[in-house]
């Protein structure tokens, strides 16, 4: 039986490397590619192993409200693709666009979410 606090057994395929930083956070050289207040859309692919676009906002609409720098891409980061700091912002969604017209009513959730996930759509 497994012991609580075991380590698991090592994983011949895991990539060991040393982060570049302590934290997560990473500067970067290029402007984010959206501003606050943009109306966006997630992107609708499912992509194999770990991502951090749930799969219930997918697809979805939402608007940017707030941004937070550069940060490590967790989805690159655990397949060993290296860091690809991207920018992460906060998107608001309206209940109903998530979970349609049964959604309680003025629910809104905040997600946040890496660039790469996000489409700007038309103003």
């Amino acid at each position: 039986s497994a012991r609580s606090g075991a380590r698991p057994a090592a994983n011949p395929d895991r990539i060991d490397y040393a982060p570049d930083s302590a934290s997560a956070s990473r500067a970067l050289t290029r402007h984010c590619a959206f501003a606050l207040g943009d109306r966006v859309r997630t992107r609708a692919d499912a992509v194999p192993g770990h991502t951090r676009l749930p799969s219930y906002a997918r697809d979805q609409f939402g608007t940017v409200v707030a941004l937070h720098d550069g940060w490590v891409f967790p989805d690159d980061n655990a397949h060993g693709r290296g860091e690809n700091p991207q920018h992460l912002l906060t998107v608001r969604f309206r209940g109903e666009s998530l979970w349609g017209p049964d959604a309680e009513p003025g629910v809104e959730v905040n997600l946040d979410l890496f660039e790469s996930y996000l489409i700007k759509e038309p103003a």
